[in-house]
């Protein structure tokens, strides 16, 4: 999986943030986080920046690594 938007997405699923969440988190409608990865929206490097926080992982993990291995690395807390 190499499609950053897909990534972010699963991501959010791993987490069992749903796109409401996300859009709270980062101040945008619902919608346009939709369109965020849904791929219909380009991201900036600062936007990336804000979901990488939102979801609690460096930016660079969700570049390099698989979803589940940046979970398993940053966010599982083993409940």
């Amino acid at each position: 999986m190499n499609n950053l938007p897909q990534k972010i997405r699963r991501l959010r699923q791993l987490q069992n943030l749903s796109q409401k969440d996300m859009a709270n988190r980062l101040c945008i409608s619902p919608r346009a986080y939709g369109k965020i990865e849904a791929g219909e929206i380009g991201l900036t490097v600062e936007r990336f920046g804000q979901i990488a926080e939102a979801l609690g992982c460096p930016p660079d993990a969700i570049l390099i690594h698989s979803p589940e291995k940046v979970y398993m690395r940053f966010l599982y807390k083993g409940e």
